[in-house]
């Protein structure tokens, strides 16, 4: 709804510091917004950028923590559940991750994802950080570097690079 789109912005127009932030809904609309209005403070979060910073950690065998992923429209993502490789390999890691007493729990996905997920009200501050240790990490080679180069490389090495690197982790040929 735009009203309550337009009152979200105004109220983040009038915030002093994004990491703050405890909004999830609208997260693909509002933070591009941010990162026009605070391009050095704010970056883009949706489910390009969420998919990327997922899969790169899957691929690292780091499944203790997980991005939630906004709504997509991207069938080419989204056909590989990342979540469920996410509990597979925390399964793998630790046979007691899931137990049958967990599977009669009515509110047994919810349970599981609190385990490894990012609370939503987390995921933009938790993000804006990463985005900036990255930063710090790749300024001393890179001086030109900044937290939306940085997004804008996860947007767009998902839907190739990153999927086929996933895809190649589950089994397919190269």
């Amino acid at each position: 709804n735009d009203k309550d789109l337009k009152a979200t912005l105004k109220k983040f127009d009038e915030m002093g510091d994004l990491l703050s932030i405890q909004e999830f809904k609208g997260i693909s609309s509002w933070s591009k917004y941010l990162s026009i209005r605070r391009p050095k403070e704010a970056a883009i979060y949706d489910f390009r950028v969420a998919y990327s910073i997922n899969a790169i950690n899957l691929l690292n065998n780091e499944t203790a923590f997980m991005f939630p992923m906004p709504n997509s429209r991207s069938s080419r993502l989204g056909l590989l559940c990342l979540e469920s490789l996410f509990v597979q390999s925390n399964m793998m890691n630790a046979p007691n991750f899931v137990s049958r007493a967990d599977l009669d729990l009515p509110k047994f996905a919810a349970t599981i994802k609190k385990r490894f997920c990012i609370s939503d009200k987390e995921a933009y501050s938790t993000y804006l950080k990463l985005l900036k240790q990255v930063v710090k990490k790749l300024e001393p080679n890179l001086p030109d570097v900044d937290i939306l180069k940085i997004e804008m490389l996860l947007f767009a090495l998902a839907p190739k690079n990153i999927l086929y690197d996933v895809y190649e982790k589950c089994g397919m040929k190269a």
